[in-house]
């Protein structure tokens, strides 16, 4: 995602092997719950997915109302 006029940019690292795949496309608003780290290129969400683990809170992705987890 790029962060408005900004040329930082977001990335969402989506584990599908984890959790399921998102069908988002250019333009789609989604609401992302996970764990953001900054760096000088705008950052990353990962954990976007449960956590088998149970080390993280569990994340999500939404669009149009569905969950994915």
């Amino acid at each position: 995602m790029r962060l408005g006029s900004s040329t930082q940019t977001l990335l969402v690292d989506n584990n599908v092997s984890i959790g399921r795949r998102v069908p988002v496309a250019p333009g789609d608003a989604v609401i992302v719950h996970g764990e953001y780290v900054w760096n000088e290129q705008g950052g990353l969400v990962h954990f976007t997915h449960h956590d088998p683990a149970h080390t993280h809170e569990d994340g999500w992705i939404e669009r149009t109302g569905t969950r994915y987890d």
